[in-house]
């Protein structure tokens, strides 16, 4: 019956958050990251900038991570083996094309990065993009501080 139960929760959830659908994953409790993505293949802590902010970094084996503080995923990432697209952006894509992708402006430029602040999604996020030899090999995704 147990089983049953938590197998209908993530159907629910596969419903209701669709794949690609990243931003729907911050705040989200970790017990609800789990449920629809299954069991990591790999966990590790992270040190913060103080004790206080110490993390655990959640990976799998599809190139994305979660990065969870207090019991909710605080920022996800996806590296190079990740083959899904996110907000439109796809590894190996220049910095051009990642800037059309989003159709906003970056807030930051750095030789090999790009930041974005992406407010029309269902919660504010900072989209910070890395390159190595003008292609896209990393993403991380967090919830936009005040």
């Amino acid at each position: 019956m147990k089983q049953r139960f938590f197998f209908s929760i993530a159907i629910l959830f596969a419903l209701i958050i669709p794949l690609g659908a990243t931003d729907n994953f911050l705040n989200l409790a970790s017990q609800d990251l789990f449920l629809q993505q299954g069991y990591p293949d790999d966990l590790m802590p992270m040190r913060g900038e103080s004790e206080t902010e110490d993390c655990i970094v959640v990976n799998y084996n599809d190139g994305m991570s979660f990065i969870l503080w207090e019991n909710r995923v605080k920022e996800i990432r996806a590296d190079k083996r990740y083959r899904g697209s996110i907000f439109g952006l796809y590894m190996g894509m220049t910095p051009a094309d990642a800037r059309m992708a989003l159709g906003i402006d970056p807030k930051e430029e750095m030789s090999s990065e790009l930041i974005f602040h992406k407010l029309d999604t269902m919660l504010p996020v900072k989209i910070h993009l890395f390159f190595h030899a003008d292609k896209l090999v990393n993403i991380a995704i967090s919830l936009l501080k005040n």
